[in-house]
């Protein structure tokens, strides 16, 4: 997989604090890549990117315990249960690594309940290894 060469242009010119990935398989897609842009006009943060947006989008207050760690360039997020890389649920309850497309004017505590389910493997997904509901930069379709 080549990194995206927009994102890694944008990372190497950053000058402040980069974010922590917010979930393991962030963490995974990150090893790839820092993020990806597609034609569409689809976004997967990066962690230069990644706090600003989700203070931007205020997520901690409207959807607390998740993270925005993208968009599809048309008002829509793509959100993700927050576990940072290495640390054990604060619950002792495993989070899985799925991935929801909701509204980013919608946001809410319950976005799996009020989202669309786009993945449950996000590294496959954003790199287009396997074929999963819905790959950013192609036309959503319900299953």
């Amino acid at each position: 997989m080549i990194p995206d060469p927009e994102t890694t242009a944008e990372l190497a010119e950053h000058t402040g604090p980069l974010a922590e990935p917010p979930h393991p398989d962030v963490a995974a897609l990150w090893e790839i890549m820092p993020g990806l842009y597609l034609p569409d006009g689809s976004a997967i943060y990066g962690p230069h990117s990644l706090a600003e947006r989700n203070d931007t989008y205020e997520v901690a207050e409207y959807s607390p315990g998740w993270v925005l760690i993208g968009d599809d360039g048309g008002g829509a997020g793509y959100l993700m249960r927050a576990l940072t890389a290495g640390a054990p649920p604060p619950d002792g309850v495993p989070r899985p690594g799925e991935v929801y497309l909701l509204d980013l004017g919608a946001l809410c505590p319950d976005v799996a309940a009020e989202g669309d389910l786009v993945t449950t493997d996000l590294v496959a997904w954003a790199t287009g290894q396997h074929d999963d509901r819905h790959r950013p930069g192609e036309p959503r379709t319900d299953p």
